[in-house]
């Protein structure tokens, strides 16, 4: 099954979901949201979906940065290696 993304979880929301995002009085710092039962179904997918983006992005970062070093060790090796030819 292929993941969702967030821009995905969008395209199939129906058009009558809605919900409300308002600043809490008291404390203006945390939000207060209120909708109906799809709306919360709906909002816990885009999350999921945007949680497992920033998994993969985050993965793929990291194996980037591990290739750069492994570049970097490869790299330092052969120039040890060819100084002690020299």
């Amino acid at each position: 099954m292929k993941r969702k993304t967030p821009d995905s979880v969008c395209a199939e929301a129906h058009d009558k979901i809605k919900f409300k995002v308002a600043p809490l009085p008291d404390d203006p710092t945390y939000v207060l949201i209120e909708g109906d039962k799809e709306a919360f179904k709906f909002l816990a997918r885009l999350l999921d979906a945007q949680a497992e983006a920033r998994t993969i992005a985050a993965s793929r970062s990291a194996r980037s940065v591990q290739g750069v070093r492994d570049l970097h060790e490869v790299h330092r090796s052969e120039s040890i290696y060819t100084a002690c030819l020299a």
